[in-house]
């Protein structure tokens, strides 16, 4: 009798065994998970633009904006963009680029402008980008109508295996501009002439005013 009750109890102990595993196995634990080598599913890539940009996580809530009191970032949209030429030097070339804040409202820019060079019909030319260490990166807050702007130079002397000064490359119509942070582009009538050494633009952090 007494080993009827213990083989009793052994297979109701077994039974809850498996009502409790099976519940376990209904309702996975909301942690999220990550893919071999890579960051947490659900999570965004960090944002490489203004210092007090951070990633954003999948088990906490989204920040609705800029911190009270901080206008929000420059979207594209807000923008427009001019050329300006600059002194010249030996076989080199200078201009301001100027980002005006064009929006009724006030916006948050900081870091350094994404370049393209296009031509005349579209078509995007050669085009490599250099960003120099002076002056440093700083927070540059734009009120409606107020600047920001990079000086940018260029070479007009031919590369290795590039053809003569004048026709290195394909002369520009355009520059297309991204503000720091932003993925669309705005336009910028292009002010002079080739841009040789296979379209290496030099540009500098983006500073308040129009330069």
């Amino acid at each position: 009798m007494r080993d009827h009750v213990r083989l009793g109890t052994a297979t109701a102990i077994a039974f809850t065994g498996l009502l409790v595993a099976g519940c376990a196995a209904s309702h996975p634990s909301s942690s999220t998970s990550s893919p071999p080598g890579g960051a947490p599913v659900g999570a965004s890539a960090p944002n490489a633009g203004a210092p007090d940009s951070a990633p954003s996580s999948a088990t906490s809530a989204p920040r609705a904006g800029a911190p009270a009191g901080r206008p929000a970032r420059c979207h594209t949209g807000q923008l427009s963009g001019r050329l300006r030429m600059l002194d010249a030097a030996a076989g080199n070339r200078y201009a301001a680029l100027t980002l005006t804040n064009s929006s009724s409202a006030p916006c948050r820019t900081f870091g350094f402008v994404g370049l393209q060079l296009a031509g005349a019909e579209g078509a995007t030319l050669p085009t490599s980008v250099i960003r120099e260490s002076r002056p440093g990166a700083r927070s540059i807050t734009l009120r409606p109508g107020k600047s920001a702007w990079t000086r940018i130079h260029w070479t007009v002397a031919s590369g290795a295996g590039e053809p003569a000064a004048g026709q290195c490359e394909p002369q520009p119509s355009r520059l297309l501009v991204i503000p720091p942070d932003e993925r669309t582009q705005l336009a910028a009538k292009w002010p002079s002439g080739s841009v040789c050494d296979r379209g290496k633009i030099f540009v500098t952090a983006l500073s308040l005013g129009t330069g």
